[in-house]
């Protein structure tokens, strides 16, 4: 789950990871980077370290389950969210404040799911705003997302897991962008955890998010199986599409 807060003018990224870790570094950032006050100094100290090891005898695990660190160039240090809150704490009162107003809310989502829905839509209005798009571009990006999700579950329903949904949707990228993920991510020089499709012309866009739906019908309706065959569906319903813009693109020229 993705989560911003804003602090000091800055969005600070409070996403966790699969294991529900928190980057400290990214706290200690917003807070301005004090000196000798970054999360591994830290952990190392007196309080830090014994709330380690207290949530670390609490879950019955090691310490290297509760807090890891990646020296070197970008290098981090990511911790169990109750960990997150006792290091905002240290950092500073109001960082601390923000910090549990955001964890307050995943567990309020967490009960209510509905609710959880309208504030994620809010919080992706205000970054794409953030970013300067319009509310018409915002509107069509939210629907296409909700189509991406679609799109997801009827692969999943016929047997699609792991890598496979990467190459389907590479099924789906390589007619209408002439390349995967990964090869159209180079040429646009993103970095890597930019979304491809936010940085992607309007048209391209909608063409790709046609593409799943039309590939999602097919997939339904022939009762595809597996990742190969789902494959085959997203290229063939994407070639269509691709047809299409460029017959567009002919009479427009």
């Amino acid at each position: 789950m993705a989560e911003y807060l804003e602090y000091k003018g800055v969005s600070v990224n409070l996403e966790t990871d699969a294991q529900g870790f928190v980057n400290l570094t990214l706290l200690w950032n917003a807070e301005g980077r004090p000196e000798n006050r970054d999360p591994r100094n830290w952990a190392r100290g007196k309080a830090g370290s014994r709330f380690i090891e207290h949530i670390a005898k609490k879950l019955n695990v090691s310490k290297n389950h509760i807090l890891q660190t990646a020296r070197g160039k970008g290098g981090f240090s990511k911790a169990h969210w109750q960990v997150a809150l006792a290091y905002a704490k240290y950092l500073s009162p109001q960082l601390h404040e923000l910090v549990n107003e955001v964890f307050k809310e995943r567990v309020e989502e967490e009960t209510n799911p509905e609710l959880a829905y309208y504030r994620g839509r809010e919080r992706a209005v205000r970054g794409y705003r953030r970013r300067g798009w319009s509310d018409r571009e915002i509107a069509e990006r939210l629907d296409q997302i909700q189509e991406r999700h679609r799109f997801t579950s009827t692969l999943k329903q016929h047997g699609v897991e792991g890598t496979g949904y990467a190459i389907c949707t590479n099924g789906i990228y390589e007619p209408l962008l002439g390349g995967n993920a990964r090869a159209i991510k180079a040429q646009l020089a993103l970095k890597k955890n930019d979304r491809l499709r936010d940085n992607l012309p309007r048209v391209e866009r909608g063409a790709i998010t046609f593409a799943e739906v039309l590939a999602s019908d097919s997939i339904d309706r022939d009762d595809a199986r597996g990742t190969t065959d789902c494959y085959v569906h997203c290229y063939t319903e994407a070639q269509s599409v691709a047809t299409l813009l460029k017959k567009r693109r002919r009479a427009m020229s």
